[in-house]
């Protein structure tokens, strides 16, 4: 997102509009998943807000390799 855009509520705007969209289609859904790295605390602020909870965590790893 474009630092002028920040600040507005946009991404949470956008993912509880998706919720919205998501539970209007499909009215027997039991839940929804989403995926937020741990160092994103906006989002993370957003899924806790609306009601997210974590349910795992996984870990990636890289390794550099040197010619």
């Amino acid at each position: 997102m474009l630092p002028e855009h920040r600040g507005h509520s946009l991404a949470r705007w956008m993912k509880a509009e998706a919720i919205r969209q998501a539970r209007e289609r499909y009215p027997y859904l039991d839940g929804l998943l989403t995926d937020t790295i741990d160092s994103n605390r906006p989002m993370r602020a957003i899924n806790d807000a609306l009601g997210y909870i974590p349910t795992h965590q996984r870990v990636t790893l890289q390794l550099a390799l040197q010619r």
